[in-house]
């Protein structure tokens, strides 16, 4: 993606044309796309609570998805988007009790590339590490063979029932944890 607004318009709108044709190549794609920008744009929201924004990332995806309809295809798609997005963090703010503070304009169109190559780079790192230390060591090899698909080190039958009994306890905390 490029790093100037024109240039990002273009891109978004020539993907959002094929999307609204049914190209579904083209409106994964796009999904992606706008989550780069939302994700650079809410981490200036959220600086103090950046462990927050894939949240706030997924209910503005949502919700774009949901309201597709409403851009008009007049006016940039990422001033339509950052409507969705304000009005998800206002939201967001409210219900853990923040304030919301005015918010200036966004004008950081070169941070979106920077933060797509962070975001790639350490995404999995960051959620594998905070989730990894919920599991016993048995449980998170169950979950790391069954991530990868490998069961060739699976030796006989008793190995394979040991490994599906962890990877069900596993998945079991994993379960509670998300649940809380």
């Amino acid at each position: 993606m490029s790093n100037t607004q024109s240039d990002i318009e273009q891109e978004l709108n020539s993907l959002w044309v094929h999307a609204q044709f049914g190209d579904a190549l083209c409106y994964r794609q796009l999904l992606c796309e706008l989550a780069t920008v939302l994700r650079a744009y809410l981490l200036h929201l959220m600086p103090d609570h950046s462990d927050e924004v894939e949240d706030v990332l997924q209910a503005c995806l949502l919700a774009a998805h949901m309201k597709r309809h409403t851009y008009q295809g007049t006016g940039w798609i990422t001033d339509w988007l950052y409507d969705i997005c304000l009005f998800k963090w206002q939201r967001h703010q409210q219900q853990r009790g923040r304030s919301s503070r005015s918010v200036s304009s966004f004008d950081g169109w070169e941070d979106i590339t920077l933060h797509q190559q962070a975001h790639a780079k350490h995404a999995s790192k960051l959620d594998l590490g905070k989730s990894s230390k919920l599991f016993a060591p048995h449980q998170r090899t169950a979950l790391e063979l069954a991530r990868l698909g490998d069961s060739s080190v699976l030796s006989n039958e008793l190995a394979q029932k040991n490994h599906d009994l962890h990877l069900h306890a596993a998945l079991g905390v994993l379960y509670k944890h998300w649940r809380k």
